[in-house]
């Protein structure tokens, strides 16, 4: 996220998101999306949205999967049944 705008963005989508069941880290230092995306990497993270400011206009999000690299952009309407179908057991 960037600005104001985008952390109040990702912190209704985080919401949204747990409801679902899922576990969300939102960076509280924010910082460049290398950065971040590295540091789930060390965490061990599978999936990673990515929530920019043409997302927030198009009510889309970034779904990457990080062991493959593979993403797609996913509306926000979608989001819950799109991540339903990439539940897997690490």
């Amino acid at each position: 996220y960037s600005g104001q705008n985008g952390l109040k963005q990702s912190l209704i989508l985080a919401e949204m998101i747990r409801s679902y069941g899922w576990c969300v880290e939102i960076p509280a230092q924010g910082g460049s999306l290398k950065n971040q995306l590295k540091k789930a990497d060390r965490l061990g993270v599978h999936i990673v949205l990515i929530l920019g400011d043409q997302e927030i206009e198009t009510a889309t999000v970034v779904v990457k999967h990080m062991g493959s690299g593979n993403q797609e952009t996913v509306s926000v309407v979608n989001l819950h049944d799109h991540l339903q179908s990439m539940r897997f057991i690490p």
